[in-house]
């Protein structure tokens, strides 16, 4: 691998760290009196048929939109609907875990996703990544147990130069441990789909995925909107 090959993925690395830790604070700075202005069924929506236009775009030009096969789109559904439901589960969390407690324990899904690549792709890791992922769960299992003696609280902090305690709840913890798991499952099922079917565009099997966030989010907000919500509006 050349210089600049490393460089690059070196620096897509750094960004795609930057922007999974980022996920967590942005997510606390968009809440206005400790609650959401938005309803997380509508951003998912957007995000999915945002990647949903991309992946049509990049498809326009391999004439493939002719042969869509919805034999070919069933398995997506699968990885779609944890992808749906995890969406609508992380902005919940942060009523019950403050950013830090939240994004320590998110690295669990590095865990859980290796044993679903061992079960599932039948792929050992190598003795040194074994070891970082020894480190790894000790450390969350550090963090949860110090907030489990504190009662769910932990050093102070500050959001907008207010006070902030760290905090977790037993409830928070459960539902970011499904998040993750249905995250992780996806992940892998994603992967192992897409390397069965890999005489399909890769272009295509996104469009598959994507669209089938696009189905479930729609129904989530068409099914609020029977409640009178409007659209692009929290109540």
């Amino acid at each position: 691998m050349t210089f600049v090959a490393k460089a690059k993925w070196g620096l897509l690395f750094v960004v795609c760290t930057l922007m999974y830790g980022c996920y967590g604070p942005l997510l606390l700075l968009s809440q206005v009196d400790g609650k959401l202005q938005y309803d997380p069924s509508q951003v998912a929506w957007l995000t999915e048929l945002v990647k949903l236009i991309v992946s049509i775009t990049l498809l326009s030009n391999q004439s493939i939109l002719k042969r869509f096969s919805f034999r070919e789109a069933l398995p997506y559904f699968i990885p779609a609907l944890c992808y749906f439901v995890n969406a609508n589960i992380c902005p919940r969390l942060m009523d019950h875990l403050d950013p830090a407690t939240f994004s320590a324990l998110s690295n669990i899904k590095v865990v859980i996703t290796t044993l679903l690549y061992i079960i599932i792709m039948k792929r050992y890791p190598s003795s040194l990544q074994i070891s970082a992922l020894a480190i790894l769960t000790a450390a969350s299992a550090i963090h949860s147990y110090g907030l489990s003696v504190t009662g769910g609280k932990s050093d102070v902090s500050y959001h907008k130069g207010e006070p902030m305690e760290m905090r977790a709840s037993v409830y928070g913890v459960v539902l970011l441990l499904c998040g993750v798991s249905l995250t992780s499952f996806a992940s892998v099922y994603t992967e192992y789909i897409m390397k069965r079917g890999y005489a399909v565009s890769l272009h295509k099997q996104s469009m598959y995925l994507y669209s089938s966030g696009v189905t479930f989010n729609t129904l989530a907000v068409l099914w609020k909107m029977q409640d009178g919500r409007q659209f692009f509006s929290r109540d």
